[in-house]
């Protein structure tokens, strides 16, 4: 297991949390989404193939058990988004079902616009996640040579059904090929991928350019973000360590669970004292990206290193170690 931080994925991770930010900044009532911002949703898409390729990472030398890895996942994803869930739950007073399900990580349609996400809307991803790390996890129980396909069999199977029947609603949802961006991640952590230098330059051009002329989302979003994935890896080593872009991606869970909440209270407190304008964008990043750097060393940080600790306190022969922010996606 890599014994320093992987600077180039880190770096990744603020990048996508930043895209997602600035994408829902445009989205919506406040500016209108221009068509030029659209690929900036694609952030989501890099996070998928991270996710693939960190627990690839976080498993393959480790004598990790499937309780050690569901547990580990679970207090990495759950406590901050329990929180902003319960938050959004009282403000809205939200009940019912589609409270229950945002809870439990259960694709249901919101009863607000029909559309398969949660009360905190950005946790549709997490959805997606979770669904990845149950498939993930019970491929730990395969021999590790068989373990790739034990990963990779179900999602292809999964997406095949989903393009040959095209069902809707929650099945629809589990079926989409959004699920083969983890396995491109995997991918990147099994193959050794030499790409020149100048990759992620032209990953990132593809991912503003290709959804002008592609429908498919993984041609579109989910390949190019592959290439930049493994185009920035190829960066390991010759990239420098920047304090506060570390930190960002550090916080980028916590960035990616608050901004929503945050730039809408922001833009509420905004209006008050100035018009909205473009530099309410800039603003807006810059606050999102201050409170969770704030949530992440005041709440989060701490709640998963003493959930992990508490958790794992008795399992001395699962060796992955307890709060490891260098890898944990």
């Amino acid at each position: 297991m890599p014994s320093s931080k992987i600077y180039s994925v880190q770096y990744l991770r603020a990048l996508a949390a930043l895209m997602v930010v600035i994408y829902h900044c445009f989205r919506g009532d406040m500016f209108g989404m221009h068509s030029w911002a659209a690929w900036l949703n694609s952030g989501v898409d890099i996070f998928f193939v991270i996710s693939g390729f960190i627990m690839v990472r976080s498993t393959q030398n480790a004598d990790v058990t499937i309780f050690g890895f569901y547990g580990r996942r679970l207090i990495r994803i759950v406590p901050l988004y329990w929180i902003m869930t319960f938050a959004v739950i009282i403000a809205e007073g939200y009940g019912g079902w589609h409270s229950i399900a945002s809870l439990l990580f259960i694709a249901a349609p919101n009863p607000d616009n029909g559309w398969m996400v949660p009360v905190v809307e950005p946790g549709w991803t997490l959805n997606y996640e979770i669904f990845f790390y149950a498939i993930f996890g019970i491929a730990l129980l395969v021999k590790a040579k068989f373990r790739t396909w034990a990963v990779a069999v179900p999602i292809i199977l999964l997406v095949i059904a989903g393009k040959y029947f095209t069902p809707a609603g929650i099945a629809g949802f589990y079926t989409s090929e959004l699920m083969v961006e983890f396995l491109l991640g995997v991918m990147i952590a099994k193959i050794r991928f030499k790409l020149p230098l100048w990759t992620p330059v032209a990953a990132l051009l593809l991912l503003a350019t290709l959804h002008h002329v592609i429908d498919s989302r993984l041609v579109a979003y989910g390949i190019p973000a592959a290439l930049l994935v493994a185009g920035m890896l190829a960066w390991e080593g010759k990239i420098k360590p920047n304090r506060f872009l570390l930190m960002l991606g550090d916080a980028s869970y916590a960035l990616y669970v608050t901004h929503i909440l945050v730039i809408g209270s922001f833009a509420l407190l905004w209006q008050q004292f100035l018009p909205l304008h473009y530099m309410f964008i800039p603003a807006a990043i810059a606050v999102s990206a201050g409170l969770s750097i704030a949530v992440h060393i005041g709440i989060e940080k701490p709640l998963t290193g003493y959930l992990q600790r508490l958790l794992f306190r008795r399992r001395q022969n699962d060796k992955l170690p307890l709060a490891d922010s260098r890898i944990i996606a």
